[in-house]
This record gives structure tokens, sequence and C-alpha cells, in this order.
């Protein structure tokens, strides 16, 4: 049970920082160190990679990174999204 509660926890979170930064792009204010991703991709470490499965099927795959001394959530080939560095340990 507290597998189950850890793995939705985990996969919660990223969905909520999502919905932040789609929120704040539809409102002008996307912080200004966010990166294209193909530049946070290229020369960034990746630090972990998280598959979102609905009913078996994978419907999503964040990945973490490290880039400039700040922690980048991925997702989709073209969004990226500051989070905090803990996200990255």
């Amino acid at each position: 049970m507290l597998l189950i509660a850890a793995a939705w926890i985990i996969l919660d979170w990223p969905s909520t920082a999502i919905a932040q930064h789609l929120a704040d792009r539809q409102n002008g204010t996307v912080p200004a160190s966010t990166a294209a991703p193909s530049i946070i991709v290229t020369d960034g470490e990746l630090k972990a990679t998280i598959f979102a499965y609905r009913d078996g099927n994978l419907i999503m795959q964040y990945k973490y990174y490290w880039w400039r001394d700040a922690c980048y959530l991925t997702y989709e080939p073209t969004n990226s999204a500051p989070v905090p560095p803990a996200a990255c340990y």
C-alpha cells in the first residue's frame, strides 16, 4: 500500500508542475530561466525518467535534467519547466 501511495505522489507531482507551467505560459508569466528543451537535453545531465501509465498504456514520459545549476522537467518533445532542485536528487 505504501508503494502505491508513493507512486501516486511521484506521478501526481509532475502533472501539478506541468499544469502550473502551462497556466503560466497562457498568462505570459513563464520564468526567464525557462530554456528550450532541446538545449536542456543536449547540455544537461539526465537525473531521472518517470513513465506514467494508464490502464497499462504509457501516456507520458517525464525526464528530469540538471542544467546550469537548476533542475528542469521535460515532457513531450517541446516542453520544459523549472522545478525545485530537490526533484533532481
